[in-house]
């Protein structure tokens, strides 16, 4: 079975700093910031395991066969929720009646896309830090988070993969507002180098993308980037990608870049 169990202590400051400003002013900017924090942060499910677990260089065990249930809590309406911690000592604050070896197991949000997908599952959402922030979210907002990140991958490795079957060209009408709002959050990630902005056609469909050079290919910068565009795209959807060289030469070519590290002063 898949060790799953904790062993690293979880923290999500960036997602609880998200949760914290969306509750202080609740509007579609920091609900954005705040969905584009969970979807790569990890948190803490309780679980019940029947099995004692046992520890062996430092990590947890869980042996073959063990048996586990996912914690569910009840609303005052009667609607039951799958908890979810962004650190113990969130977790902490909520007592567990626990008919079993209770443990708290690491899962994404992108996780709960398969329980949410079983016709046998009746919770109606995940609740984050139930007796903190009580962040719920519905299992529909869950799906449709994962569905559009699902179709944003796939669209990703298609023009990596095929990028003649796709068309680029320089917008049609330079969104003016989208590119102010990437180039000043460029600014305070330090690993982005440079930044090039193509408008994306697919069949009759229109789309932005957005290439990124950096000092290191981590996904969470394509996240923020991503996160920062939409808000200012109108509904077009947009596709954040790392340079290649074959994007460099066939897309990319010759084009100004509307982020240049080195430009700044």
């Amino acid at each position: 079975m898949k060790n799953d169990a904790m062993n690293q202590p979880i923290t999500n400051p960036e997602l609880k700093k998200a949760i914290q400003t969306l509750k202080a002013e609740q509007n579609r900017e920091n609900e954005t910031k705040m969905f584009a924090a969970l979807k790569t942060a990890n948190l803490l499910a309780p679980t019940i395991f029947d099995v004692d677990l046992k520890q062996k260089n430092g990590k947890i065990e869980v042996p073959q066969g063990a048996q586990i249930k996912f914690v569910l809590v009840n609303a005052n309406d009667g609607k039951v929720f799958f908890p979810l911690f962004t650190d113990m000592e969130e977790a902490k604050k909520m007592e567990i009646q626990a008919d079993g070896n209770l443990q708290y197991i690491v899962r994404s949000i992108k996780d709960y896309d398969t329980i949410f997908n079983n016709v046998q599952n009746n919770a109606f959402g995940v609740v984050i830090n139930p007796k903190g922030e009580n962040i719920v979210l519905p299992k529909q907002l869950i799906l449709d988070l994962n569905k559009v990140d699902e179709e944003v991958k796939k669209t990703a490795q298609k023009i990596l993969q095929q990028p003649a079957q796709v068309s680029f060209s320089e917008p049609n009408v330079y969104p003016t507002t989208l590119v102010n709002a990437v180039y000043e959050e460029c600014k305070n990630i330090p690993e982005v180098k440079k930044v090039w902005l193509k408008s994306m056609s697919q069949m009759m469909s229109m789309s932005f993308a957005l290439f990124v050079e950096a000092d290191k290919n981590d996904p969470t910068l394509l996240n923020k980037i991503q996160t920062c565009a939409t808000q200012y795209s109108k509904n077009v959807p947009v596709v954040v990608l790392f340079v290649t060289d074959e994007l460099r030469k066939n897309v990319i070519k010759d084009a100004v870049a509307l982020y240049d590290k080195d430009m700044e002063f």
